[in-house]
Order: C-alpha cells, then structure tokens, then sequence
C-alpha cells in the first residue's frame, strides 16, 4: 500500500476504535458509575461551593503544570 492508503486505512480502523470506545463509555461504563454512586457533571451542573473547590484545584494542581 501507498502511505497514503496507510494512513487512510489507519483512519478508518482509528475511527472505529474510538466509536467503539465511546459506546462502552456510555452504554457501559458510566450506567455501572452512576450505580456506584459516582457522576461526571459537566461544570454547569455544579453548585457555587462545588464550582469554588474545581477552580482551585485547577488554579493549584492542573494550571501549574500547562505553563512553563
């Protein structure tokens, strides 16, 4: 094959690797998540003292690390 009929077929197989991947997440994993008791909320959802602990920790932990 051609590099270019690598990487196309690269393409495909990656695609359906992630589409996979994101049908375990949602039809699997995070029903089995929620069961337990553990949430993923998007930061809109969050209440003011939730929103004050998550900007913290990124201004202290996350924000350090992305800049030099």
């Amino acid at each position: 094959m051609s590099p270019a009929q690598q990487l196309a077929e690269i393409r495909k197989l990656a695609l359906l690797l992630m589409t996979q991947a994101r049908e375990c997440l949602t039809n699997e994993l995070l029903p089995q998540l929620k069961r337990a008791g553990i949430f993923f909320l998007d930061y809109l959802e969050l209440n003011e003292r939730q929103k004050a602990s998550v900007d913290k920790f990124f201004e202290d932990v996350i924000f350090p690390v992305l800049t030099p």
